[in-house]
């Protein structure tokens, strides 16, 4: 009703103002909005209606007057159902011509166009999994975990610290991006294949540019790739904000030198057969599980999440940093506090945490 009183508004308005208002809005509906050719894409899901529509084109600035663009739709008999698809339009386009473009149908229709999967940094494969598990694809990313012969076929590491057949045995290696699948039959080999060589092709090009870095941390430390994929992954899990990223590097690797326990909570709720949301007091004295960081000298077996291009070069160029610690702030901003000594430490946490 609300809608249906706007238009006759702006009707009874053109009426007042007569022929000089209506050249206007016609000007207004029939030239470009811009004198760019920038292309938008536009996706119009099933059920959509064409005010939902008109909102969605707004949202994108390409109504940018969305009650004129409904007025003129009415006038125009061109308020039809729509076809869910993929719609490009351009900046230099007109209403008039974005309005018959959209009532004309899709440049792709929904069921052509490929799914869309993310793997975003810090997601773990038990996460990953139930993401394949909705969008229905075929297959099983712990079997194909499990199985050293596909993993070795897909160029991913085949660590010796991780038991043979561990069904993680591919966490940390699925590159956080966007990947696109065939809608009607979607496959986790798919997915698999495409996210490893991914990784493989960043974290690649992350150990050629600093070259001179990783050979002094593995002349120093004597880590695998896989010992550091593992430190990016609890660095992902820790950091709140990327400009973090190298200052937690920093105290992990001081840690490491002074043969320190990490004890970074992430690691609690990790293990070889299940994840948890987190982290208890019980999982600090949970000695069978073979991550817990509070518990294991050094790193754990393997990585506990897909770490991101920031964390991957974090752990090639960590800050040098006194600090040993580091406390999260609680306060919202998801940035940390460090500290020097264990003493600095517990004043942090006192004043963060309790």
């Amino acid at each position: 009703m609300k809608r249906l009183w706007s238009f006759f508004g702006v009707l009874i308005f053109l009426a007042a103002m007569g022929g000089g208002s209506y050249l206007y809005f016609d000007h207004k509906m029939s030239s470009p909005l811009d004198s760019g050719n920038t292309r938008v894409e536009i996706t119009i899901a099933k059920g959509t209606t064409f005010d939902g529509a008109v909102e969605i084109l707004n949202e994108n600035g390409m109504a940018p007057h969305p009650l004129m663009f409904q007025t003129r739709a009415r006038l125009r008999n061109r308020r039809v159902p729509l076809q869910a698809g993929l719609y490009r339009f351009k900046r230099s386009m007109s209403p008039d011509q974005i309005m018959d473009k959209l009532v004309a149908g899709p440049d792709m229709l929904l069921k052509d166009l490929p799914l869309k999967f993310q793997i975003t940094p810090g997601q773990n494969l038990f996460q990953i999994a139930n993401h394949l598990t909705r969008i229905r694809a075929r297959g099983n990313l712990f079997k194909i975990a499990a199985s050293p012969a596909k993993i070795q076929a897909l160029g991913a590491p085949l660590p010796a610290r991780l038991r043979a057949g561990a069904h993680t045995a591919l966490e940390g290696y699925l590159y956080p991006d966007t990947y696109f699948l065939e809608r009607k039959k979607p496959r986790v080999m798919d997915v698999v294949k495409r996210a490893v060589k991914r990784f493989n092709q960043v974290w690649q090009a992350l150990k050629e540019k600093h070259a001179g870095r990783l050979n002094a941390i593995r002349s120093e430390l004597a880590l695998s790739d896989h010992d550091l994929v593992t430190l990016a992954s609890l660095i992902e899990k820790e950091m709140g904000h990327k400009d973090e990223a190298a200052q937690i590097a920093g105290v992990f690797y001081n840690r490491l030198r002074n043969g320190q326990r990490l004890q970074t909570d992430p690691t609690l709720v990790y293990g070889p057969d299940s994840w948890r949301q987190k982290p208890s007091p019980a999982h600090r004295m949970d000695r069978r599980n073979p991550y817990n960081t509070y518990h294991i000298p050094g790193l754990p077996p393997g990585p506990i999440a897909s770490p991101g291009k920031a964390a991957l070069e974090a752990v090639l160029t960590p800050a040098r940093t006194q600090a040993y610690y580091f406390v999260a702030k609680r306060d919202g901003s998801g940035r940390h506090v460090f500290s020097k000594t264990l003493a600095e430490h517990r004043a942090n946490i006192n004043r963060y945490l309790r």
